[in-house]
C-alpha cells in the first residue's frame, strides 16, 4: 500500500490514503547558526552558536542586508536589501545567495513568514510607506497594503508581526506613531491606532502565546504592550535609551530589549509588564536581539565602532563573549539550516512497525528509512532550487519479512 506525501516548497502537506494516517513535520539540529546583516560591510556574517565563532561570510556583492527571516519549514533565509528593491534568498546549508525576488520599494526592517511558509510580509520605507505580500512559492508580489481603514498613509513602516494563528498582523509607522492591523485574508488594514502609543515605534515583535505584542517606542524610550484580543494598549514601561527590536524567551516570561543608544538591554517580566534587570555590554548601539534557547543566551548586534555581536548567558545575565562581524550589523537571526521531514504512520490507531518508508521525488527514490517501534520515520528536507513548482515525495510502506 503506498502513502503519498505532497511537499511543496512552502510546507509539508500529508495525504491520508485508505485506513493510513501520518503527521508530519519539519524537525531541526540541536543548536542553531546565526545569520548577522552587516549592512555597511554588505555581507552576512555566519555564527556557530556552540562556539561563538564567525564560520562563514556571504557577500552579497554591493547590497546592504538589513532583516532576515528564515523560512518555518525548509532551509531558506531570506533578507531585505535596503540599498536596493528587492529581497534576497540565501540557501542556509551552502551559505550562498541562490536568488532575488524584486521589490517596488526599498525593504528595511520588516520581513515575517505566514506561519506556513508560503506568504512573506515585507514593510518598505519612503516613498512607498507600504506593506508588501509575497507568494513564496511563485516569488511574485500579490498584494500591497499602503493605506490605512480610513485611507491614512503611513510613515516609514517599521516593523511587522503576525498572531499564531495568522488571522491578523500588525505594522508599525516610526514616523507617523500609529500601528495598523492587517487582515492577512483580505490583505488590507482594517483597525488603526495611534493614541496613546510612543513616539517613534521602531518595530512589533509577538509574544509567543499571541496575546500581546511589544512595541519598542525609540524617541519616547518606553515598550508599549498591546492586548491583541481587544487591540487595547495595557501597559506602557519605561526602559533604556533608544530601544530597538525586542526577543522572548522561549517561554514567553521574559522579554529582552536592547537599548540602542546605551550599552544595556532591559529585561522585562511579562506578567507584571515591568522591567526586572537591566544587562550591561561592553558595546553600545544595540540594534537586535535574538534568543537563543539551545545556549541560554541572547545576541545582540552592537554597530559602536567595528560590528559586533554580544552573547549574554541569560541565566547570569552577564556578557560572555563578543564575536567580529562586519560593518554595521543590524539583523541577528537564527538558522536551522537541516531540517527534516518526519512523521508517524498508523493503522486503525496503531504504530506500523516491520516495515520501511521509501521517498521519491518523481519518479526517482531519493532515500529509504525504516519505521522505528512507534511507527515513525525521518529524513532530511533539501529544497530543489532549480524549480519553482512542487516538489512530490511519494513515501511507500513496504513490507518486510
Amino acid at each position: 500500500m503506498d502513502l503519498f506525501l505532497r511537499l511543496n516548497l512552502y510546507r509539508v502537506w500529508p495525504a491520508i490514503i485508505f485506513i493510513f494516517s501520518v503527521s508530519v513535520g519539519p524537525r531541526v539540529m540541536s543548536s542553531p547558526l546565526l545569520y548577522v546583516s552587516n549592512s555597511l560591510g554588505e555581507s552576512i556574517s555566519v555564527i556557530n552558536t556552540e562556539t561563538d565563532s564567525v564560520i562563514a561570510t556571504i557577500e552579497t556583492l554591493g547590497k546592504e542586508p538589513s532583516a532576515v527571516a528564515m523560512h518555518p519549514y525548509l532551509p531558506l533565509a531570506f533578507v531585505c536589501n535596503r540599498s536596493g528593491a528587492e529581497v534576497l534568498i540565501v540557501d542556509t546549508i551552502t551559505h550562498t545567495v541562490i536568488d532575488e525576488i524584486p521589490l517596488p520599494g526599498n525593504p528595511d526592517a520588516g520581513i515575517v513568514f505566514h506561519p506556513d511558509g508560503r506568504l512573506l510580509y515585507v514593510t518598505t520605507r519612503r516613498p512607498l510607506n507600504a506593506l508588501l505580500v509575497i507568494d513564496t512559492v511563485t516569488r511574485e508580489l500579490i498584494a500591497t497594503i499602503d493605506r490605512g481603514p480610513g485611507g491614512e498613509v503611513g510613515g516609514d513602516p517599521s516593523g511587522f508581526a503576525i498572531l499564531p494563528d495568522a488571522s491578523a498582523g500588525y505594522v508599525s509607522f516610526i514616523s507617523t506613531d500609529d500601528i495598523w492591523v492587517i487582515d492577512t485574508t483580505l490583505n488590507e488594514a482594517v483597525l488603526y491606532l495611534s493614541d496613546p502609543l510612543g513616539d517613534g515605534p521602531q518595530g512589533v515583535t509577538m509574544h509567543p502565546s499571541g496575546r500581546f505584542a511589544y512595541i519598542p517606542n525609540r524617541n519616547s524610550d518606553n515598550v508599549t504592550v498591546l492586548d491583541t484580543s481587544t487591540n487595547t494598549i495595557i501597559a506602557t514601561i519605561p526602559v533604556g535609551e533608544q530601544p530597538s527590536i525586542i526577543d522572548f524567551d522561549e517561554a514567553g516570561t521574559l522579554a529582552y530589549v536592547p537599548n540602542r543608544k546605551e550599552n544595556t538591554v532591559s529585561v522585562i517580566d511579562t506578567v507584571t509588564h515591568q522591567v526586572i534587570d537591566t544587562i550591561s555590554t561592553e558595546k553600545r548601539f544595540g540594534m537586535w536581539v535574538e534568543y537563543v534557547p539551545e545556549e541560554r543566551a541572547i545576541y545582540i548586534s552592537q554597530n559602536d565602532g567595528d560590528g559586533f555581536v554580544s552573547a549574554v548567558d541569560v541565566s547570569t545575565r552577564t556578557e560572555i563573549s563578543r564575536i567580529s562581524v562586519g560593518r554595521f550589523p543590524i539583523g541577528v537571526t537564527a538558522i536551522y539550516p537541516r531540517p527534516e521531514l518526519s512523521g508517524c504512520i498508523q493503522q486503525q490507531g496503531k504504530p506500523v512497525v516491520g516495515e520501511s518508508v521509501r521517498v521519491q521525488q518523481n519518479d526517482a527514490v531519493i532515500d529509504e528509512a525504516s519505521l522505528n517501534d512507534n511507527g515513525c520515520f525521518q529524513f532530511d528536507l533539501v529544497p530543489d532550487h532549480n524549480s519553482d513548482s512542487r516538489i512530490l515525495l511519494r513515501a511507500t510502506a513496504i513490507n518486510t519479512p
